[in-house]
């Protein structure tokens, strides 16, 4: 068990008989309690983003009335040259574009070939401190 995990463990255990719980449904109401503080804690795995804000990134659509990500209509293209996402979304549409025939693999993966391609651009332009190692 992972020591994270053991003092997690460890804290409910307290919590639960400092509360004097007695029954599975007390037992109950306090892992969901644990799980949703855990949920909504910053971690540093995630750009300190807590779980639940990950999932709503991850799963929010575009056309949900609350999204998770809002993009200003008044932006001009002078206002994203620095976006480091805008730049490899271009190059990825770009790659696409000139690799009409490119299929996905029976995985339904990017080829090889176009992943190396795309990650010789983003490496190109990254910061010195962000470029991936191969």
């Amino acid at each position: 068990m992972e020591p994270e995990a053991a003092e997690i463990i460890e804290r409910i255990l307290r919590e639960a008989e400092e509360r004097g719980v007695t029954t599975l449904e007390e037992l109950d109401a306090l892992m969901a309690e644990a799980s949703a503080a855990h949920d909504r804690a910053p971690q540093a795995d995630f750009q300190g983003l807590s779980p639940a804000q990950v999932h709503r990134l991850i799963h929010t659509t575009w056309g949900e009335p609350d999204p998770a990500i809002v993009i200003p209509d008044a932006l001009d293209a002078a206002d994203l040259q620095c976006s480091s996402l805008l730049h490899d979304a271009r190059l990825f549409l770009d790659l696409l574009k000139c690799h009409e025939s490119t299929k996905a693999t029976p995985a339904g993966n990017l080829t090889r070939a176009l992943t190396a391609e795309m990650a010789s651009g983003i490496y190109r332009r990254a910061e010195p401190e962000r470029r991936l190692v191969y």
